[in-house]
């Protein structure tokens, strides 16, 4: 009677719905860190990826610095260019067009790939103030820009060398606060997080209608609703097969199948023997391609809102690991 008395807690464990199939956290150490943003105090927000289609080891990282610049860093970390007077909050990347948040509108940039220089093209004032950007290209090369009011912005780009074309073709309201969003090509979808709320999924073509899919709801650290993220819900990333997405509340990263947008698991990135982990993370960004012998099989970047050398807490910067899978 006293053994099973003993072994009751366990057997209940078991017999718990989930339990047993409840897969453990994992703790991945970041390998590089970037140079810290100039500007302290909750700067650093957003981050993308340029890859060199020549010379994938000479790709950079692209931060930015709410509070001034837009920052680019290659893959060990060292800083490439400072662009002024952008006041970035969001940027995203597609080939060698880079557009970022700035104010009430989005600048389009393109890469001087000999230089790895972005280069101003033109400024696109929108009708919302823009918090987050992602692209899409689906033969036509979209912009969506989404604001802390709700709504959601989808404009039309073509990029012709030095000249930019902007159309607008959908807004719409999503609901409470949105923080960020990204684009599939592949399966032609958008993902949009509302920071209190969860994420959904809707057809990033502009013909393809508003039907809305959630996909998970955001928890509070307090309770609340069943989702896998815990509020708040920040930022997105899509790389191989996989959808990753910032859950700031459990200072972790959960991760989705791609296609049935199904939980696939969760991760934490923690410090290495030179690098700090990420903590109170905002931007997120991935890829599966190979970017040179540094990372062979893909990426994995986290803004550190809490950047720590020894005792010291310096300002934010950015992380980068091998890809989780």
């Amino acid at each position: 009677m006293r053994l099973f008395a003993a072994f009751l807690p366990f057997l209940l464990l078991l017999l718990t719905p989930g339990a047993a199939s409840a897969a453990p956290e994992r703790v991945v150490d970041a390998t590089v860190e970037t140079q810290p943003v100039e500007h302290s105090a909750s700067a650093a927000i957003d981050v993308a990826l340029w890859r060199d289609p020549d010379r994938p080891g000479r790709s950079l990282v692209i931060g930015t610095d709410q509070k001034g610049p837009l920052e680019t860093y290659d893959l060990s970390g060292r800083r490439v260019q400072r662009v002024d007077a952008v006041y970035p909050t969001g940027v995203d990347v597609r080939g060698d067009v880079v557009v970022a948040t700035s104010g009430h509108g989005l600048k389009v940039f393109t890469v001087d790939r000999a230089s790895r220089r972005l280069v101003l093209r033109s400024a696109i004032p929108t009708g919302v103030t823009p918090y987050g950007v992602c692209l899409y290209r689906a033969g036509d090369l979209y912009a969506f820009a989404t604001s802390v009011g709700g709504r959601v912005e989808q404009w039309r780009l073509t990029v012709r060398g030095p000249k930019v074309t902007a159309q607008a073709v959908r807004t719409w309201k999503v609901g409470t606060r949105l923080d960020t969003c990204v684009a599939d090509d592949r399966e032609r979808a958008l993902y949009v997080s509302e920071r209190r709320f969860g994420i959904s999924r809707y057809r990033a073509d502009p013909d393809a209608g508003l039907r809305r899919v959630v996909i998970d709801r955001a928890k509070t650290r307090w309770g609340g609703k069943d989702g896998k993220v815990t509020a708040d819900l920040e930022g997105l990333a899509i790389a191989g097969d996989r959808l990753y997405a910032t859950s700031q509340g459990s200072t972790d990263f959960v991760v989705y199948d791609r296609v049935s947008n199904r939980y696939a698991g969760r991760f934490r990135v923690g410090s290495g023997r030179r690098v700090d982990g990420c903590q109170d993370t905002v931007g997120i960004e991935a890829t599966a391609r190979s970017l040179g012998p540094r990372f062979p099989r893909g990426v994995f970047v986290c803004h550190d809102g809490y950047n720590q050398d020894g005792a010291t807490v310096e300002r934010e910067n950015f992380k980068l690991l091998p890809l989780i899978r």
